[in-house]
């Protein structure tokens, strides 16, 4: 007997409209020029999957998997295209359907009333639910006070417990310990032999080859491949592989031009939108003929006099100081307000260096739109500056950060530390890494694949602020960082250091940055760099430059 279709995806789009501002958005309602800017972040998918078929989905960030969880969820409806759901989906996500002001456990009984569940039923079930999700007291605390591991226990918890036909699940396992990884994977093979469907969306290339039977592979909005997982993942791979050798000005150069790809309406759909605007134009103009009328016309002036009224005051706030603002004496000279509003950047072109943990780097001056997060050491040219503001250049990368992240001139230089190699401060390292620290350090700049046919003992993996994957070796202290951009490990993250030793204090006198409170310092050695965190008890090992 042939299989039960149970989502099936025919021609799907779903389009954002993008704004600058918030208030651009009630303009769009008056006026006829529209202020937005159209973005695809799905265009023209179609498939079908099958009952009791487990679908990985891959693709690198901002490919769209988010936007299809959330229309595999039923979350948002799509812009164009038909879904078709037969059965009940459940999407777990982290932090994705709870309340941030509601308890776990008060979390646990809105969910289950949600779905239709009575008293007696969420009574029964609450216990299983709890048990599973193993956080402890904490399920009677807020969820807001949760750490992101315990937030996705809990709503795996929910969502497996309440038998859903469609489970969906989006990153929610990459931050939770390798216990809980198991314990998972446990459920997911128990609805796997149920029959039930599963899409699993994840960046870790292992965990969806060993769940899936199928791999959907969606680059910047499109279907890329879907197909056998063993064919989709090698392509998939030979992508990154392709991507990661390509200049950061090829790699820059393709990124826009896909981006700009999905930001063009297809033609037809503009001619369609166009003969629809055209249609119902000329309906309200055969109507306002029949109805013509003075009175009426009175009315809508009014009306429409007081809506401009109001839109005055909601974007200009106040009106008196605004034309205050505006307003020059009979001598032609401004206003206090204008010249205290205009801040100019002093320019100027000086080396600088990171003093704090991560300096948040932004696109705008006012520091608004965050870009990401620069770590505590890091050089970078500063180009100017305003009251509190910094202009710099990272990585060929033009932005704005406070002037607190920053220490204007040079990285101290410290000839007596060059020459100190790294087993000097061994008794600083727990034990666990001590034994085996060469072996871990001939893990930097490799890719991922070597380091696991390498190393075993994986118990985790997850995704950090910047994006960059990291691998967790608990059992000997130790966090491998992948860099996102190239794919190969970027440092080594040693935690439990003995943070009361000689040897730390003498890594302190050595130190060539330290933050302003001291927690922070940066040591530059023969073949490494070392970053010791002394608030985490945690030192960050890279390859040095030179």
């Amino acid at each position: 007997m042939k299989p039960k279709i149970k989502v099936k995806f025919n021609n799907v789009s779903k389009k954002y409209n993008l704004y600058k501002k918030q208030s651009d958005k009630l303009l769009d309602m008056f006026l006829a020029k529209k202020r937005s800017q159209s973005f695809y972040a799905l265009r023209d998918i179609s498939f079908d999957v099958y009952e009791g078929e487990t679908i990985g989905v891959i693709g690198v960030n901002g490919s769209g998997k988010s936007t299809l969880s959330n229309l595999l969820a039923q979350v948002v409806p799509p812009t164009s295209g038909t879904i078709e759901i037969n059965g009940q989906t459940s999407l777990i996500a982290i932090s994705v359907g709870l309340n941030n002001n509601l308890s776990g456990f008060e979390n646990i009984e809105l969910k289950c009333l949600m779905l239709g569940m009575n008293k007696s039923q969420i009574k029964e079930l609450t216990p299983n639910i709890i048990e599973f999700a193993d956080i402890g007291d904490f399920i009677y605390q807020p969820v807001k006070n949760y750490s992101s591991g315990m937030k996705s226990r809990l709503g795996f918890a929910i969502s497996v417990h309440t038998n859903p036909d469609i489970l969906i699940v989006d990153e929610a396992l990459s931050v939770g310990d390798q216990t809980f990884y198991e314990k998972c994977l446990k459920k997911i093979n128990e609805f796997k032999a149920e029959g039930k469907t599963i899409f699993f969306i994840s960046h870790s290339i292992s965990q969806i080859r060993s769940i899936s039977d199928k791999v959907l592979w969606i680059n910047h909005g499109e279907i890329e491949e879907f197909g056998s997982v063993r064919i989709v993942i090698e392509k998939y791979k030979k992508f990154i592989s392709w991507f990661n050798e390509l200049s950061d000005l090829e790699k820059k150069n393709y990124k826009t031009k896909n981006m700009e790809k999905q930001k063009m309406d297809d033609l037809n759909h503009l001619n369609s939108e166009k003969d629809q605007f055209i249609s119902r134009k000329n309906i309200h103009k055969s109507k306002n003929d029949k109805t013509s009328n003075p009175f009426i016309f009175a009315q809508l002036s009014f009306f429409t006099l007081c809506t401009i009224f109001s839109l005055l005051f909601m974007f200009i706030g106040n009106p008196v100081q605004i034309m205050n603002k505006n307003t020059t004496d009979q001598s032609g000279v401004k206003t206090i307000d204008q010249i205290e509003d205009k801040k100019d950047i002093i320019v100027f072109e000086k080396n600088g260096y990171v003093i704090v943990n991560n300096a948040d780097f932004y696109i705008d001056e006012q520091l608004t739109e965050t870009g990401f997060a620069i770590p505590f050491g890091s050089s970078l040219e500063v180009l100017g500056k305003t009251d509190n503001v910094y202009k710099i250049r990272y990585n060929d990368t033009t932005g704005f950060t406070s002037k607190e992240n920053i220490q204007i001139g040079d990285v101290k230089q410290d000839n007596e530390s060059e020459n100190i190699a790294i087993n000097e401060f061994l008794s600083v390292f727990p034990e666990n890494f001590k034994n085996s620290y060469q072996f871990y350090l001939a893990q930097l700049n490799l890719n991922e694949e070597q380091i696991l046919e390498k190393l075993s003992g994986l118990t985790g993996e997850s995704v950090n602020i910047n994006g960059d994957k990291t691998l967790d070796y608990k059992y000997d202290n130790v966090q491998i960082i992948i860099d996102k951009e190239t794919g190969l490990t970027s440092s080594i993250i040693v935690d439990s250091i003995q943070s009361e030793s000689d040897t730390l204090n003498k890594i302190k006198e050595s130190a060539q940055i330290t933050s302003k409170n001291g927690d922070l310092l940066f040591l530059n050695l023969d073949k490494y760099n070392l970053t010791i965190n002394l608030i985490n008890n945690t030192i960050a090992i890279s390859l040095s430059e030179d």
